[in-house]
């Protein structure tokens, strides 16, 4: 296999983070209009891809900007589950405390940027016409906390705010990286691709036999392990890249689990695929300007990402109920003022709360 050596460095990741939030947020603002809500993402709908070429044939703007992102735009998620998975398969090979330590540290910052998310939420309710009650938004709060929301289709896209139940998948990596990377890295000694190959027979295996109507798999850190391990084997063996004949197999692979249902538990891990070299491209041929801005968005990522959710439920964005370019041109200056001083204060208080409390140790 033809493929570069090397780690990505910290700019290669935030830039990488950089173009999948603004994947996600723009996904997430038009697909709440139901002309653009057709994405295969949770569960395969095999009339997604025709209303997606539908949208082609209005020859207006919108409709097309709100078709790419509606139907493709989710896919920016991905690159947060890979490089997650990379991120922290390059910390734990070098990590030489408990793992339950390891896994503690992690879950520490991310229940603050959830905590971040909910009093957001709180303060918008108001403004946003929210009518949950207080028991309900106990009950979903505890289902993102422990991540049993996302288990069923039920409950999955019923958090308080929509893009929240990445929260629980993100909790459960947390949870189970510590043997998600001893599985990989004792199995990769057979064959370096074998772990992969492992996770997508179970992934086929669950697929087709558990009930898919009632449990959301892929709304589980289950349904996105081939993500995960391949994040792992690529920081392991820091490959960087794929061989053409890998690129082609990959899209032609995306394109048909589109089509079939029975390709369609590939759609993401090749899609990743896809994504690692298109985002490689896309920073080699960035402007200056252009990769400040995409380096500076992945700095802030996450608190764009739990804000935007709830800002698209302002009147102003919601009005009619017709997507209207200008309005997205209002909202995405908005979401960024309102993350940059958010994103400086969740660092204030990670350095006061988590490096006190390791020094009281």
């Amino acid at each position: 296999m033809n493929h570069k050596q090397g780690l990505f460095s910290k700019s290669d990741t935030t830039y990488f983070k950089g173009i999948g939030i603004l994947l996600i947020f723009i996904h997430n603002y038009f697909h709440l209009k139901g002309t653009y809500n057709i994405q295969n993402e949770i569960a395969f709908k095999p009339d997604n891809i025709w209303a997606f070429f539908n949208l082609f044939t209005k020859f207006n703007i919108t409709d097309w900007i709100g078709g790419i992102f509606g139907f493709l735009g989710h896919y920016g998620v991905q690159i947060f589950i890979f490089f997650s998975a990379y991120g922290l398969s390059i910390q734990y090979s070098k990590w030489e405390q408990s793992k339950i330590k390891f896994v503690i540290k992690r879950l520490k910052k991310i229940y603050l940027l959830l905590a971040f998310g909910i009093v957001y939420w709180l303060i918008s309710k108001p403004f946003i016409g929210a009518v949950d009650n207080f028991n309900g938004f106990v009950m979903q709060s505890i289902y993102l906390a422990t991540s049993i929301g996302n288990i069923t289709r039920a409950t999955v896209y019923s958090m308080f705010s929509g893009p929240f139940w990445f929260f629980a998948l993100v909790i459960q990596l947390y949870v189970l990286f510590p043997l998600i990377y001893r599985y990989t890295i004792e199995i990769s000694k057979t064959s370096k691709w074998l772990p992969l190959g492992g996770v997508l027979a179970l992934l086929y295996l669950l697929y087709f036999t558990i009930n898919l109507h009632k449990y959301a798999l892929f709304g589980t850190v289950i349904g996105h392990l081939p993500e995960v391990i391949l994040g792992v084997t690529m920081a392991h063996f820091k490959i960087k890249s794929f061989s053409p004949p890998i690129l082609i197999a990959a899209t032609l692979i995306f394109i048909g689990s589109q089509f079939l249902e029975v390709l369609f538990p590939l759609s993401f891990i090749s899609m990743t695929i896809l994504l690692i070299h298109i985002v490689s491209f896309l920073e080699q041929k960035s402007s200056l300007n252009l990769k400040k801005f995409i380096l500076f968005t992945g700095t802030i990522s996450m608190m764009l990402f739990i804000f935007n959710g709830t800002l698209r439920f302002y009147p102003l964005f919601m009005e009619d109920g017709k997507i209207q370019i200008f309005r997205f041109l209002i909202f995405v200056p908005i979401l960024y003022v309102i993350s940059y001083p958010s994103y400086l204060l969740f660092n204030y208080l990670s350095r006061l709360l988590f490096q006190r409390s390791s020094k009281n140790k």
